[in-house]
């Protein structure tokens, strides 16, 4: 850096920018400082440039599936710009309000010093994790399967006409089942009770009421489940709520699906800028006033073809919120100086000798606008103020580039030309920009996997009309998703000719890993009575109430149901149906001791995978023969007995006894035969047995036998008793 050569008119009179204070010798009047002059008076020469304090804080927020705060980070930069292509800037000082948000010392002012034309200088800050920092733009999915609704357990009573709970003893109950063989009339087809009994569960999606399952959500409690094998309607709400009180701008949002989802549609009234990408939904919005929402609902198709934990889609958020910093940094005071020039002028009056009129130049010789905050003027000792002017914020003087401000004037008497000491505090203005810039990631939740499998057998798959029968029920339900179950509730329908027992004992529950505890379980019967002319509903809940604290089944675990049931001589004309449907109930969420939210899914056993009890009707009809044929010989005789199956019927095990004098043997046999003294010594009996005999199939005994003393025998003689 030189000097520059100058004259030394130059210096008298000059107010060039290198010099401050009067000019050393009064020549003649400044041409910019003229009489009177109370205002400030401009010249621009050119356009007046900027100091501008760029102040950016870039935030990163990480989000859990559930929506809780994972991580965060943030850092912040005050950046101090010399815009002049000219001017130099020299003892750059910036002071902050105090703030704990941060690592930077607010305490103390920070100095940059001197910046040469073009010029910059930064702050770096990182932002410390605090409570006191929120973010702006609240952001909430929900995420709804259409196919899946919520029960409510509370200490409500039931609805009325849910069924009659069975007690643990009641012995005239079974004896009137045991003993009741009234037929009565029954009907073909009659419409379910199980679904009557569905209707009846309680208090489920309407009870609990759309804020307050939107609420729960929000607060990232539930369990998100999707069924197996099946079209899932899935919608994902999304809203997106300014809650400061300046705009957001420029939110864009990523929303990405993993390729088990298909079929992607949304509506928004909110959201224009909307574009789906490779499984990617873009959006853009513009601008958010103070309070404003805008909310989109995507609608998307599932169908889980295994048992494995699909995931929701992570989500990415960006956006500006404008003349803010969340960090709360606070720049209060900006100090800096350029090229500038102050005088006093004094002027005695024309008409009244050693009276002066005083007053204070300031001269801005820069391309910055300048402020002057004080003024002071006092005498040589320092005792008397002749000026002292300090401008606040709203009233602050402002000297644009090439102008000057002039003072009020003052009166001093002085034989001598006036002397003062003055100070003049001021500094260049500065243009600030505040802006943040939010980064939001979510976490993709999972779907869990809802699904069992429900088999159902009878002891028996056929069964006489018109007959008593006892049939072993076995019903098993398996835990086949990838989430435990909480509760069940079985629903097995009866119809007419059919009696389910009353008696709780006879229903045994177990699972593999044991058994069930009594408290866990009720069992009930609708109607409660032994009339076996109407239908009976049997309703078992396992572990289903409120009090239940742990779940029932553990992924891949199975639990058996057993019970007797009769049939009260079934019509063979008839066709009778055995429905069974229950109610899984899994876990959503835990909301204090007075209820318990529940996930209710409804399973029914299809038609094919329902056992069959074919009613069927059997009468016998036999025709049993005997002849007698003379032999070989006239001592020898040949017999033939037959049975003749006339019915459709099978029979089996058919036993013939046959009696002929002890004076005979038997020579041959073409079935097996056992013979078996009796009390009279002259008669023996001979046992056949035919092992089974198709219907309208016929099946002969022949044997042959000689009389031992080889004597002739009469033919009548030979006529004995046959039993069978």
């Amino acid at each position: 850096m030189g000097f520059k050569r100058i004259s030394q008119k130059q210096l008298e009179t000059s107010l060039f920018p290198m010099f401050i204070g009067p000019p050393i010798r009064h020549i003649e009047d400044i041409k910019e400082i003229k009489t009177g002059a109370t205002k400030t008076e401009k010249k621009v020469l050119t356009k007046a440039s900027d100091v501008i304090l760029e102040e950016i804080e870039t935030l990163d927020y990480e989000f859990d599936k559930k929506g809780a705060l994972k991580g965060f980070s943030g850092n912040g930069i005050v950046n101090v710009i010399n815009s002049s292509s000219k001017d130099r800037l020299w003892d750059v000082n910036l002071h902050f309000s105090e703030n704990k948000n941060i690592n930077l010392d607010t305490t103390e002012k920070v100095r940059l010093g001197n910046f040469e034309p073009k010029t910059n200088k930064k702050i770096n800050y990182n932002l410390l994790k605090s409570n006191e920092i929120s973010t702006p733009l609240t952001v909430v999915q929900y995420i709804d399967v259409q196919q899946i609704d919520l029960q409510v357990l509370s200490d409500d009573p039931p609805a009325d006409g849910a069924g009659t709970e069975i007690p643990v003893e009641n012995e005239s109950s079974e004896s009137q089942q045991d003993g009741s063989e009234n037929q009565g009339t029954h009907g073909k087809s009659r419409e379910p009770l199980i679904a009557d009994s569905t209707k009846k569960l309680g208090k489920v999606q309407d009870a609990i009421g759309r804020k307050k399952r939107q609420a729960n959500l929000k607060e990232g409690k539930n369990i998100l489940l999707l069924l197996l094998e099946k079209r899932n309607l899935v919608d994902f709400k999304i809203s997106f709520e300014n809650n400061t009180d300046e705009d957001i701008t420029e939110i864009k949002v990523g929303k990405s699906f993993p390729a088990d989802f298909y079929n992607i549609r949304w509506d928004s009234e909110t959201i224009s800028s909307i574009e789906l990408k490779e499984k990617v939904l873009y959006l853009f919005i513009e601008k958010l006033a103070p309070g404003e929402t805008a909310a989109i609902t995507i609608h998307a198709e599932v169908y889980p073809r295994e048992r494995k934990i699909i995931g929701t889609g992570s989500m990415q958020v960006s956006y500006l919120h404008e003349n803010c910093l969340l960090s709360g940094l606070s720049l209060e005071k900006f100090s800096g100086y350029s090229h500038a020039m102050h005088a006093m002028k004094v002027k005695e009056r024309e008409t009244k000798p050693n009276v002066w009129n005083c007053s204070v130049l300031f001269r801005n010789n820069c391309n910055y606008n300048m402020k002057i905050k004080s003024m002071m003027v006092l005498d040589k000792e320092k005792k008397t103020s002749f000026l002292n002017e300090k401008y606040e914020d709203g009233d602050a003087v402002i000297v644009s580039p090439n102008e000057t401000y002039t003072s009020r004037e003052w009166e001093v008497s002085s034989k001598e030309e006036p002397k003062f000491y003055r100070k003049i505090i001021y500094s260049i203005t500065s243009t600030q920009e505040r802006k943040t810039q939010v980064n939001m990631q979510f976490e993709q939740d999972t779907f869990n996997i809802a699904s069992i499998q429900l088999t159902k057998a009878f002891s028996k798959k056929e069964i006489k009309s018109f007959e008593i029968s006892d049939i072993q029920n076995l019903v098993t339900i398996k835990n086949i998703g990838t989430i435990p179950v909480h509760g069940l509730i079985i629903h097995e329908e009866y119809p007419a000719d059919f009696l389910p027992s009353l008696k709780e004992e006879k229903y045994k529950i177990r699972k593999n890993s044991g058994k069930i505890t009594k408290d866990s379980t009720t069992v009930a019967v609708e109607p409660f009575n032994a009339n076996h002319d109407m239908p009976h509903l049997v309703t078992i809940s396992v572990n289903a109430s409120k009090d239940a604290k742990k779940d029932l089944m553990d992924v891949n675990e199975f639990l058996e149901i057993r019970h007797e049931f009769k049939a009260m001589n079934p019509d063979y004309n008839n066709t009778y149906n055995f429905p069974l449907k229950i109610v899984v109930l899994y876990p959503f969420e835990m909301k204090g001791k007075d209820e318990k939210i529940l996930y209710m899914i409804e399973e029914e056993l299809s038609p094919e995978a329902m056992p069959i009890l074919n009613v069927i009707h059997k009468r016998r009809n036999i025709l049993v023969g005997k002849e007698i044929f003379a032999g070989r010989n006239i001592d020898e005789f040949g017999i033939n007995l037959f049975v003749k199956n006339n019915s459709n019927v099978e029979i089996k095990d058919f036993k013939i006894e046959d009696t002929i004098s002890t004076s005979f043997e038997i020579l041959s046999s073409n079935v097996d035969y056992k013979i078996e003294s009796m009390k009279s010594d002259k008669h023996q009996r001979i046992l056949f047995l035919i092992d089974k005999i198709l219907p309208n199939q016929e099946k002969e005994i022949r044997y042959y036998i000689k009389n031992k003393s080889g004597k002739v025998m009469d033919f009548d003689q030979l006529e004995s008793f046959i039993y069978g």
